[in-house]
């Protein structure tokens, strides 16, 4: 088995991104299936259930990355509620391999917040979230990539 293994494919079927937590610390890659599932390891890291794939634009993925890093016991600290995270948005390239932060989202709203449950309205404006610590719904208006 692989510790901490977490993934989400894009609609496309062409990438998956996985998260992998090993001696190192938690890390994220994106496995390409037109290049023969090459991995490409990502400039941040998160788990695949804090991030969301565009469906305008299937290069782009949206996520949730914790600030400072993740630790050996991630995931599951997180999953079971004993490690709470202070996140800040990212849009991720997965062409070029870049990420952009979108917000320091916790000088914004005053406070940490671990994102979870991200999703986009239909026309891409909006990234919407929901905070684990106080299941508060949150919006967040994109500019255009």
């Amino acid at each position: 088995y692989v510790n901490g293994l977490t993934a989400l494919l894009d609609s496309t079927g062409r990438f998956a991104l996985l998260g992998v937590s090993d001696r190192r610390g938690y890390t994220s890659a994106l496995v390409d299936r037109e290049k023969g599932n090459s991995r490409r390891e990502l400039p941040v890291a998160t788990f695949a259930d804090k991030c969301l794939w565009s469906r305008k634009n299937p290069a782009t993925l949206y996520c949730a990355v914790p600030k400072g890093g993740l630790g050996l016991n991630q995931p599951d600290s997180w999953y079971q509620g004993l490690a709470p995270l202070a996140d800040d948005l990212y849009r991720i390239d997965t062409e070029s391999g870049a990420a952009e932060r979108l917000i320091d989202i916790s000088a914004e709203g005053g406070r940490e917040f671990d994102i979870t449950n991200l999703s986009l309205d239909p026309s891409e404006d909006y990234l919407l979230f929901i905070d684990k610590n106080t299941l508060f719904l949150w919006s967040l208006r994109l500019d255009p990539e």
